[in-house]
């Protein structure tokens, strides 16, 4: 397989591993954990938990698109 190629197919797969992961944060298990009445800034910790999450993701996801986007240009 060609570097770019593979370079590429590695940056997909970091895709689908960020997907499993923010799944795997926002599941049953792990969402209970924040979900106590504790505040934090007046914001309960529940809700900064899943808006931290789901910033992560948005981060993640957008610099490995990039990435991509940056590889496809370069052939």
């Amino acid at each position: 397989m060609p570097l770019k190629k593979q370079a590429r197919h590695q940056l997909a797969s970091r895709l689908a591993v960020t997907a499993l992961c923010g799944l795997l944060a926002l599941s049953f298990p792990l969402i209970v954990l924040p979900s106590q009445p504790w505040m934090l800034a007046g914001i309960p910790l529940l809700y900064c938990y899943i808006f931290f999450v789901w910033l992560v993701l948005i981060i993640i996801t957008r610099r490995t698109i990039g990435a991509i986007r940056r590889t496809s240009e370069s052939e």
